[in-house]
């Protein structure tokens, strides 16, 4: 079992996220110590990871939180839940190829800069 602050450290996420997530009703059924203390599960650690990484997709808290209610209702959302992810799996191709053109533009100005700087070297000297 852990604290809050240990399960925030663990999926990188802070306190506050956690119990925001908490009571927009993506972790639920978190079991409290004798004191009131919030006390994760290793599977309260596995299922946060797995909403940190739909959220890092671009995932709303509202599309999340389907995904999460099909979860429960078992295997007969098992295509509906694919085509979910599959969803998000393009979502994430056309974020990458996006950052890839960034990349490149970036390349190209930081050789256009290289360039001058060397061309502005060569008549200093």
């Amino acid at each position: 079992m852990y604290t809050i602050h240990q399960a925030a450290k663990l999926v990188g996420l802070s306190p506050y996220s956690l119990r925001y997530y908490e009571k927009e009703g993506l972790i639920s059924h978190v079991r409290r110590d004798s004191r009131g203390v919030r006390a994760y599960s290793e599977d309260d650690i596995k299922n946060i990871q797995l909403i940190v990484c739909l959220r890092s997709t671009g995932m709303s808290i509202a599309q999340i939180h389907d995904y999460l209610a099909l979860c429960q209702e078992g295997d007969s959302t098992l295509s509906v839940r694919r085509e979910i992810i599959k969803h998000q799996e393009e979502v994430t191709l056309r974020q990458i190829e996006a950052l890839h053109q960034q990349l490149e533009t970036i390349k190209k100005k930081v050789a256009y800069y290289d360039a001058l700087l060397a061309k502005t070297n060569r008549e200093d000297t």
